[in-house]
């Protein structure tokens, strides 16, 4: 069981990591094209 258990860790571990880069990886994008538009709002 213990074998088990860690591997569930393990498993869980990798699943939150992830989805934090995930997350990171999105709020970055949303961030890169909301300073296109802006900037192409500006520019017009």
């Amino acid at each position: 069981m213990h074998c088990v258990s860690t591997t569930v860790t393990v498993i869980a571990t990798v699943i939150a990591t992830v989805i934090v880069t995930v997350i990171a990886t999105v709020t970055v994008i949303v961030t890169v094209i909301a300073t296109v538009i802006a900037t192409a709002i500006i520019i017009e």
